[in-house]
């Protein structure tokens, strides 16, 4: 499956601090899974900037940094906004931001682009560290936002600190190709709010996922607002795993027995276990690269694989949104793993029926593969570990 280029993004950073910049940003939506807002004026224009900070679908935004117009423009003409100052000294000085991507190029409409927002702390080394709050907006319909909620600056940023962030940009299909610019606003207790602006480029309309999918709230998929069910399967003449949770209390980390018995056969010699996401069933988990978890315990003579579940790889009887219509139907699958962490990219995962690699955008589950050996001088699977800390990952 080819991958779209990413956005192209003006050259961005951008401090506001005058007080009515500061009420104008203060409206901005938070960065949300999706977000479309309406947003006249706003940060882009006010009465004495000295032009149009926003050009509209296929104009840049301008920018500027201490009150000196700069605006640089990557698909239209952009604006520049005066005013504000260099902010006050010591423990209130405007948090520099910018936003960038890894490439240029027109991207598909119906398609999440990557973007990358950094934040520096200025201010002085006797300040104590400040967790700044992030909020990005557009004035187009059509713009929504995803993030990783539970990575976005949740721990506090020392003086002279940076630190980056992914999130994803994109619009429906069928939206008309162009520029549509957005911004994102840093906050922060002390000091005047500050915001940078960049542009995605649309050129064309992409195929849109196979079932309607929704970002995940955060993440962490266990216990985190998916509602995974358990299953467990096994091949004929083997007995499926015993999984429960390791506290009645949580649902986040899980025991897990394997004794299947023996199999000669090498196609019926697997067993396993998995959740299938309910809320929502269909996830888009295009922001992110692949999963992370964490297998404590032994695998004893067992090999362990792990898959995401894709919607074109479920099969429609047993799955109302999945899009297999004929067996066999299987998810693509990871090469052998081991206990401890593991990071497995969604690239990894291959061989899957009738999709042989992982759609991000239209997934139904995760599940656990256990292979039996069949050979008769190799003993039996037996294992006992426990599964915690799942969670997709990006930036693989």
């Amino acid at each position: 499956m080819e991958r779209a280029a990413p956005a192209k993004v003006a050259d961005v950073a951008t401090v506001r601090t005058d007080r009515r910049a500061a009420v104008l940003l203060a409206g901005l939506v938070p960065l949300a899974l999706t977000c479309v807002p309406a947003l006249p004026g706003g940060p882009y224009d006010s009465p004495d900037d000295a032009g149009s900070g926003l050009a509209g679908p296929g104009g840049a935004g301008g920018a500027s940094i201490g009150g000196h117009g700069a605006s640089p423009s990557s698909t239209g003409a952009g604006g520049s906004s005066g005013g504000g100052g260099p902010g006050a000294p010591g423990c209130a000085l405007p948090w520099p931001v910018s936003i960038s991507a890894p490439s240029s190029g027109a991207s598909p409409a119906g398609t999440f682009v990557p973007f990358q927002l950094t934040v520096t702390n200025p201010n002085d080394a006797s300040c104590a560290p400040q967790i700044p709050k992030v909020s990005c907006s557009s004035p187009f319909p059509p713009l929504s936002f995803q993030m990783d909620a539970s990575q976005w600056f949740a721990a506090p940023l020392s003086p002279g600190q940076s630190t980056s962030r992914l999130f994803s940009v994109g619009v429906p299909a069928g939206t008309p190709s162009g520029g549509y610019t957005f911004a994102c606003t840093i906050s922060q207790p002390l000091g005047p709010a500050s915001w940078a602006m960049a542009t995605l480029t649309i050129g064309g309309s992409g195929p849109p996922p196979v079932c309607l999918s929704t970002p995940p709230t955060t993440s962490a998929i266990l216990d985190a607002g998916l509602m995974t069910p358990l299953y467990t399967y096994a091949a004929a003449g083997l007995r499926a795993p015993d999984v429960v949770p390791t506290s009645p209390a949580s649902f986040s980390s899980y025991d897990v027995t394997v004794n299947p018995g023996v199999s000669a056969d090498p196609s019926q010699a697997w067993v396993g276990f998995g959740f299938n996401f309910q809320n929502p069933s269909c996830v888009d988990a295009s922001l992110f690269s692949g999963v992370r978890f964490t297998i404590t315990g032994t695998l004893g003579t067992c090999s362990l694989n792990v898959s995401v579940v894709t919607s074109e790889d479920s099969l429609t009887p047993r799955n109302p949104f999945g899009a297999c219509t004929m067996e066999p139907c299987y998810p693509p699958m990871s090469g052998p793993l081991s206990t401890g962490t593991s990071t497995v990219s969604f690239a990894e995962m291959t061989g899957g029926m009738p999709m042989a690699t992982v759609d991000a955008r239209a997934l139904n589950g995760i599940q656990w593969t256990l292979n039996v050996p069949t050979d008769p001088t190799t003993p039996p699977c037996v294992a006992s570990f426990t599964l915690s800390d799942v969670s997709f990952v990006a930036g693989l």
